[in-house]
């Protein structure tokens, strides 16, 4: 019998069919091996690079003036990554949107709502809007532990839309810069 023919081994070695068996010896690995030695070898390539560093997150920062369909947008644009394939979350930063046209993966108005604060603290909307993002500016550990819980999805921010939030004040733009350095990778729509 030839060495490495398993054809003569499962046939037998009294078959004449066989006799003239040319197959060569082929080394069998198993493929859970090859992937097992392959994943191995990322994921040490991967924790060797990225000690210090975080998973890198993706996503959209939508703004625009009141009405502009900010959230209408978060909700097509989620219908269509996830048709795509793509898990996607939608994080409401408008603590003034009481009703939302899609299924929110995270809410301001856990933290904080306008109406709250207009009540107790008696400011009108555009004052309750700029203390809301205040407050959540001061609560950054909040919004931090609730997006982690996010990992590995496609992040869009809904923003609230008063003009005075991106032109007088730098909440908003403190807020994204921290998303920045959490290493956020996202782009205005």
């Amino acid at each position: 019998m030839q060495k490495g023919c398993r054809l003569r081994k499962t046939l037998g070695s009294g078959d004449e069919n066989v006799s003239n068996c040319d197959l060569s010896p082929v080394p069998v690995l198993p493929l859970t091996a090859f992937f097992s030695r392959w994943r191995t070898k990322l994921v040490i390539k991967f924790w060797r690079n990225s000690t210090i560093r975080e998973m890198t997150y993706f996503g959209q920062v939508v703004i625009g003036p009141p009405g502009s369909g900010k959230s209408t947008y978060c909700s097509r644009m989620s219908e269509f990554l996830s048709g795509m394939g793509r898990n996607v979350a939608i994080v409401n930063l408008d603590p003034a949107n009481d009703s939302l046209p899609y299924k929110c993966s995270l809410d301001i108005s856990t933290l904080i709502t306008l109406s709250d604060v207009m009540d107790n603290l008696k400011l009108g909307p555009n004052g309750g809007l700029i203390y809301c993002m205040e407050y959540l500016e001061k609560n950054m550990d909040w919004l931090r532990s609730k997006l982690k819980e996010l990992s590995g999805r496609y992040i869009l921010f809904d923003c609230p839309g008063q003009v005075e939030l991106y032109t007088h004040h730098d909440s908003v733009r403190n807020i994204t810069q921290q998303l920045l350095k959490w290493d956020y990778r996202v782009s205005l729509a």
